[in-house]
């Protein structure tokens, strides 16, 4: 049986932790599977099945700030030898690094990287990226990921991107959709809302994600308020926490829309909520696969996105299981939410095909035979 690491920094409330618990689970059964972190903690940790083994390499380095990085690198690759580890999968670019290094020094392991985001865009975000990450990703980050065996993006798009703007090789890539655990998301959907009422008299809108500069919730609160003007019960509901919570309240509270939009945090289960609202809307400027966009589909709640790159363009068929708006149209998006709301035939129909082809294209299993296919190509 291969031995496969699987790596991501944390259990946190980011997109690759909670992809990487998805794949842990559904290749238990088929691989031995380490889960290593570099800290055991995050909000995502009890999805992991508990039979799976999580190293924590942070455990047996010296947590000095300066060289933290340095030390998770050599703490890796010392357990990667004396685990004997076949292949390493990573989820972030940090552990994209990290993989990559062990490799250097252990030319028996097989990498698989990826990225999860459209990197171009990534690298301009500021807030999340700052010139010298930016500069150290074109100059070396680039060049090691070219070492890998397999590089996995989960979008067409970001795999575009990264061979036309940054001239990598074409043929390591393997495009694999993010999964979501089917029957765990139509579960935790039909949960007790204890925390918040959701009124039959009212329309909801809601959205899911960190509150960042890069989900523009900003340009959401502008969108409802025009909507608002002609659909006077309609309410919306943000679900997340970031740095610009106070901002984004102060923004409501300027548009004396406090009453009418609700900041309910961090969720472990942002599913119940999802289902009881009447329309989901993704205004991000970018986005990796827009994850958030399918989990909505699945709850059978109608879809109102953005064309941002990279990925709602490849889940969302206009006006057949969801509605995709040209980036940035603002009054378009005000448009399409107003008419899908007012029309509550078609809002079925799209809700029942999204319903379907999340069902059918986001399974675990689906996902899985894909990296069984990849993991089983590579010689070990």
């Amino acid at each position: 049986m291969k031995k496969i690491d699987i790596i991501v920094p944390n259990f946190d409330d980011f997109g690759a932790p909670r992809v990487a618990i998805n794949v842990a689970n559904g290749l238990m059964e088929h691989y031995d599977i380490n889960f290593v972190v570099f800290q055991n903690k995050g909000p995502f940790r009890f999805y992991l099945n508990p039979k799976i083994k999580v190293v924590c390499l942070d455990n047996n380095i010296l947590n000095i700030p300066k060289i933290r990085i340095i030390n998770r690198m050599f703490a890796y690759w010392k357990f990667s030898k004396k685990n004997k580890t076949d292949i390493a999968i990573s989820f972030s670019p940090v552990t994209n690094f990290i993989i990559l290094f062990s490799k250097l020094l252990n030319k028996k392991l097989k990498t698989i990287i990826q990225e999860h985001v459209y990197v171009s865009l990534f690298l301009k975000d500021r807030e999340s990226v700052s010139y010298v990450y930016d500069l150290l990703f074109k100059s070396v980050f680039l060049k090691f990921y070219n070492l890998s065996d397999i590089f996995l993006v989960v979008a067409e798009e970001i795999k575009r991107d990264l061979v036309t703007n940054f001239g990598m090789r074409e043929n390591f890539f393997r495009v694999v959709k993010n999964p979501l655990d089917i029957q765990e998301v139509l579960r935790m959907s039909e949960d007790v809302i204890d925390d918040f009422y959701f009124d039959n008299n009212k329309k909801y809108l809601i959205s899911v994600g960190r509150l960042a500069a890069q989900k523009n919730f900003k340009r959401l609160i502008d969108i409802f308020d025009s909507a608002k003007k002609h659909i006077d019960n309609l309410e919306l509901i943000i679900i997340g926490k970031g740095n610009l919570e106070k901002e984004l309240k102060d923004y409501a509270n300027k548009k004396q829309l406090t009453g009418s939009i609700h900041f309910l945090g961090f969720k472990k289960n942002p599913y119940k909520y999802i289902k009881r609202a009447d329309c989901f809307c993704l205004t991000s400027d970018w986005e990796g696969f827009a994850l958030v966009n399918a989990e909505a589909m699945l709850c059978g709640t109608v879809v109102v996105t953005n064309n941002c790159p990279a990925g709602p363009a490849e889940m969302i068929e206009n006006h057949v299981n969801g509605i995709i708006v040209d980036y940035c149209n603002n009054d378009l998006f005000v448009k399409e939410v107003i008419g899908i709301l007012n029309n509550d035939n078609h809002k079925k129909k799209l809700e029942k095909n999204a319903y379907e082809f999340a069902l059918r294209e986001f399974t675990i299993e689906k996902c899985i035979i894909k990296y069984k296919e990849i993991l089983n190509s590579m010689d070990v």
